[in-house]
C-alpha cells in the first residue's frame, strides 16, 4: 500500500470494465486508487497503480 495524500481518490469495483470513451476522463496517476473485489483486475488491466485493496476475496 502506497498511501499519501491527494485530494482525489478513484475507486474500481467489480462489474462490467469501463467503456474506453471514459477510461481517458479518469484521474490522473496522483489519484489515491482503492479497488474493491474484482476491481483489481479492472485497474491492472488500465496500467493503474492501486493503493489500497478491499474486499472479500
Amino acid at each position: 500500500m502506497n498511501a499519501r495524500p491527494s485530494s482525489t481518490t478513484l475507486v474500481f469495483a467489480g462489474g462490467d470494465p469501463l467503456p474506453p470513451e471514459l477510461v481517458d476522463r479518469l484521474p490522473g496517476p496522483d489519484a489515491f486508487v482503492v479497488a474493491a473485489d474484482s476491481g483489481l483486475e479492472h485497474a491492472q488491466a488500465l496500467g493503474r497503480r492501486v493503493d489500497l485493496v478491499v474486499g472479500d476475496f
